[in-house]
């Protein structure tokens, strides 16, 4: 039905009527989980009690209904394909926000909107994701009831190869993030396994005198602050958080929404010697690194190779409610860039620069399946301007200055180049690290060696399918930069550059062999040989010293 993709709220005439029909003229103002929390804490419990309910209501109706969780959540990936690293993935997921806020509201008045996870609060930095999203059970209208925000149990399974769907899951089947999520055994369908896997992991935990919770928080928390080495302090520099703040710099819409356009920009700057301080970042980045941080993987938190929740897998994500508390908050973001940059009535992408230059034409491509009546698709266009959509921010934490300031800039620039989303059977995360000789830096252990410096990480949204994604097609070649932070010119020239792959396994399970190249400042710094035999898994990559031969990045 039609019905099902109007954005109701922004139509003259509403497809409902009484109490939600005027909910959803009225104007909306999405406040975080944070305060929200901080609301109930003191004793105003209704705003976040509403959300509580308005999820419920929803995750309760029918798979067949519009408005349900179910339905809702499966327009992210109705077609088999993701949108992430489109040009149009921003606008296109505020229409989304739009459908499921109208939802929310329409079943339960009350609601005032769909609220966000403020990812770059001091709160989150401190704490991980808010406990309104994490604790199991909740309080509503006097019962104790499962938290509609922590989990969803699906009213019908999915079966790959149906509706879009690359992977299987069972009835009954209650979303999960990290440290649960065997994928072996969700990718079976086989509910029993699952449940199984999970029962391993709670005893695990228990062994270890850690809660499940404590340790998502921490995976977060780590995405999000960046990582510690040798017991210090985390270096902010390598953190999330930082690559968001750079991306709100990005001078244009295209840099900001793009990795692949920021990727293209970044070699350009790095290769002419540019320093970190003038790199951009994209949002799309920091939407893949909290999301595989929320979801699981090995490489934030290890010991728990077989975590993949949904929030891990692009076919998957949208079954899990943090996603639209994430991609809210990535709302927010492009709400505050465009604010920044004179662009809240409309956004454009005509006249950049580079082969991966977008048409104008773009912005009236259809943002199909949302409607903005019976007869017309919405566009980009008709989502720029959040005040024509009748829907404002309260302030947050991308409304303040930085709490710390980020130190030096002026560092040189690593290039990772050679990678593809085809190597690889689902989203990843890739760590890069320098071997210095003669000096003991480090905090990685083993196989790894004793001498290593972790020089950041950034990760990979995809999914089972993306080597028949037609957007996944169109951008399967991946680019990486990290700044050499603290390492003198002399340092550069001895050491040995690496990466480690981290996904749903202790390290990621290759399609095929494992090539990628390194430059800085143009030149070949390393080569990595393949690995022999697609299939393996990628542990401690055997490298030659550095040919500082001229390259162009």
């Amino acid at each position: 039905a039609v019905r099902a993709y109007v954005v109701r709220s922004r139509l003259p005439m509403l497809a409902c009527f009484g109490d939600a029909a005027s909910a959803l003229k009225r104007p909306r103002v999405r406040e975080s989980l944070e305060v929200l929390q901080a609301k109930y804490e003191a004793g105003d419990t209704k705003p976040l009690v509403d959300v509580w309910r308005a999820f419920r209501a929803l995750q309760a109706l029918p798979p067949d209904d519009e408005d349900s969780f179910f339905a809702i959540g499966r327009l992210a990936f109705d077609d088999g394909s993701c949108r992430t690293s489109d040009v149009l993935f921003p606008a296109w997921s505020r229409a989304l926000l739009l459908r499921l806020e109208d939802a929310l509201i329409s079943h339960t008045p009350e609601c005032a909107g769909l609220p966000f996870w403020d990812e770059t609060s001091s709160a989150s930095m401190r704490l991980g994701v808010p406990w309104c999203v994490t604790r199991a059970y909740v309080e509503i209208d006097g019962a104790a009831v499962p938290n509609p925000l922590a989990s969803f149990l699906l009213p019908r399974p999915l079966r790959a190869g149906t509706a879009g769907a690359v992977s299987s899951r069972p009835t009954g089947y209650s979303t999960v993030r990290f440290p649960y999520g065997d994928a072996v055994a969700a990718a079976s369908g086989d509910l029993a396994a699952s449940v199984e896997a999970e029962r391993t992991v709670v005893d695990e935990l228990r062994a270890r005198g850690v809660t499940s919770v404590e340790l998502l928080n921490q995976s977060v928390r780590v995405a999000l602050h960046g990582l510690r080495t040798g017991g210090s302090l985390p270096d902010e520099r390598l953190g999330s958080v930082a690559r968001l703040r750079a991306a709100l710099d990005a001078p244009t819409f295209l840099l900001f929404a793009h990795k692949a356009a920021a990727d293209e920009y970044n070699g350009a700057v790095a290769s002419a010697g540019g320093t970190a301080v003038e790199l951009v970042s994209s949002l799309s980045t920091h939407f893949s690194n909290v999301a595989l941080a929320a979801g699981g993987h090995s490489g934030m938190v290890p010991g728990f190779p077989r975590s993949h929740g949904e929030l891990s897998s692009a076919d998957t994500a949208s079954l899990d409610p943090l996603f639209f508390l994430h991609l809210a908050f990535c709302d927010y973001a492009l709400a505050t860039w465009q604010a920044r940059h004179g662009a809240t009535r409309s956004i454009e992408v005509e006249g950049e620069e580079g082969p991966l230059r977008v048409s104008a034409a773009r912005l009236n491509e259809p943002l199909a399946p949302f409607r903005r009546s019976a007869l017309a698709h919405l566009t980009s266009r008709d989502v720029a301007s959040i005040a024509l959509l009748r829907y404002s921010y309260a302030p947050a934490s991308l409304d303040l200055p930085p709490p710390v300031a980020m130190p030096g800039g002026n560092a040189p620039v690593l290039v990772v180049k050679g990678l593809s989303r085809h190597a690889f059977t689902t989203s990843f995360t890739v760590f890069a690290y320098a071997e210095l000789p003669g000096t003991f830096f480090s905090a990685v252990r083993g196989d790894m060696g004793q001498r290593v410096r972790l020089l950041g990480f950034e990760s990979v949204f995809s999914h089972p399918g993306a080597a028949r994604c037609a957007s996944c097609q169109r951008h399967a070649g991946v680019t990486f930069l990290f700044p050499l932070y603290g390492l003198t010119d002399k340092q550069v020239a001895k050491a040995v550059f690496f990466v480690r792959v981290a996904d749903s396994g202790e390290y990621a399970t290759l399609r095929t062999p494992l090539a990628y190249k390194c430059y800085v400042n143009g030149m070949e710094v390393r080569s990595a040989e393949q690995l022999p035999g697609g299939g393996a898994p990628v542990r401690r990559l055997s490298v030659r010293r550095p040919s500082m031969r001229a390259a162009n990045v």
